[in-house]
């Protein structure tokens, strides 16, 4: 009874406001309060919204570049400041992102911003409900300092979440605000790809719609990899957004008049054979730096061989671990890689054998990334 009459109060007060009539005049259940409901930056939304889900494999960046080891990069930060909510629910906030310096010696170009939001609710007992609602994106000019800062200032609808919450049969709620920086470089042949995520395991909401607090995030330490492996792996399961980053960042950038250049690069033919039990493995290289190249997003075969482009004078490992003896340096004479590898024990794809051979003509692969 008691919960009645705190409904019945709320739709008297908006009721007038909105019909400018009396409460007989409106149909259906009353609208579900939107101040109290929880606002999450990062961490959840990250996990459900991400445009670039798909495009690496799942804890690629703490397989390439741990923390702490040697050449990997320091942790980039993200902050929301100046956040409020108008009356007429928009909710406002500054982004600014310092992301972490890559190491490959790219040339930087055009950035996006990505900010998703989405609702999370229940449907009674352990029954979750999410939904993604939009995602929205602002194009954002280089930035070459050391450190470097983007800047961006956000505005988000919110008022038709109660009602898409009502109407899917769902209660509770939760805004989850999502946001991803996808940095360009080399005439857009390489990106850097960068979550928010929060500063420890232990989130909490970042205040309510009606009594938003700031937040600081982190960035975590991910290398660039080239756009002509992204996007093909299938080991994660397809994003609810089903827009399509690669194609945004590219128009931006040309209509930006990205005036960065392609790198000097020299072809990288890999052949590789599994001895795995897996149905499928993924196969890659990359650097210290957590710089990544998605060989094949998942081998069911047990050969690999294809042809990648990399930059000269960069260094790779075969493998996701730093073996000793599976590196290279990538000069201006082609390469061919051949590699043995076999599934370890709990600890993934591991290289058995490994030749590393300068060749003066490239043998054809037989097949293409």
């Amino acid at each position: 009874m008691g919960m009645r009459r705190h409904t019945a109060a709320i739709w008297l007060v908006v009721v007038p406001m909105l019909f400018s009539g009396a409460a007989g005049a409106a149909k259906g259940p009353p609208p579900m309060p939107i101040d109290g409901w929880r606002i999450r930056f990062g961490d959840d939304a990250q996990t459900w919204y991400r445009p670039t889900e798909g495009t690496l494999p799942d804890g690629w960046q703490r397989d390439t570049a741990l923390p702490g080891t040697p050449g990997a990069l320091d942790d980039g930060t993200w902050s929301v400041t100046d956040i409020r909510t108008t009356d007429d629910r928009l909710v406002d906030f500054h982004v600014s992102i310092q992301p972490p310096i890559p190491t490959l010696g790219l040339e930087a170009g055009p950035a996006m911003l990505f900010t998703s939001l989405g609702i999370l609710g229940g449907f009674g007992g352990d029954v979750g409900y999410e939904r993604l609602v939009s995602v929205k994106h602002v194009g954002l000019p280089p930035c070459t300092g050391d450190p470097c800062r983007f800047a961006a200032d956000v505005r988000l609808d919110i008022h038709r979440l109660p009602g898409i919450m009502r109407r899917d049969g769902a209660t509770g709620g939760s805004v989850l605000i999502g946001l991803t920086l996808v940095r360009s470089f080399a005439g857009g042949t390489w990106l850097q790809a960068l979550d928010a995520y929060s500063m420890d395991e232990n989130e909490s909401p970042n205040g309510t719609v009606g009594a938003p607090e700031s937040w600081v995030g982190r960035a975590f330490p991910s290398g660039l990899y080239p756009v002509a492996t992204a996007g093909r792996n299938p080991d994660r399961s397809p994003s609810r957004w089903r827009g399509d980053y690669l194609a945004d960042i590219e128009t931006y950038r040309t209509t930006a008049g990205d005036v960065t250049q392609p790198a000097p690069s020299t072809p990288v033919r890999v052949i590789a054979t599994f001895d795995c039990d897996d149905d499928t493995v993924t196969a890659n290289l990359s650097t210290a730096a957590g710089d990544f190249v998605l060989l094949a997003p998942g081998v069911r075969s047990r050969r690999l061989d294809t042809t990648v482009q990399l930059p000269i004078g960069t260094t790779w490992r075969v493998g996701p671990t730093s073996e000793p003896g599976s590196g290279f340096t990538v000069t201006d004479t082609p390469l061919l890689i051949v590699a043995a590898l076999g599934c370890g024990n709990d600890e993934g794809l591991q290289i058995t054998e490994l030749t590393v051979a300068a060749v003066i003509d490239l043998p054809t692969p037989s097949s293409a990334p």
